[in-house]
């Protein structure tokens, strides 16, 4: 069970790392932690659509 606690926590990490350095590398100054969070969530959910439209793709074979 400690290792399930580790791992989410370096998903979390992950994604706000990606959200962080995807602000700056666009030439805008780094997320404040309420827009990093609106960032994160958005992130997830794009990444959950493509992942299930990926998926029926998939299933249809």
């Amino acid at each position: 069970m400690a290792n399930d606690w580790r791992i989410r926590i370096n998903k979390l990490k992950l994604v706000t790392a990606l959200v962080h350095g995807a602000c700056l590398r666009s030439g805008r100054e780094a997320p404040d932690m309420n827009l990093e969070g609106e960032l994160v969530d958005d992130l997830r959910a794009e990444v959950m659509d493509e992942l299930l439209r990926g998926w029926n793709d998939f299933d249809q074979w």
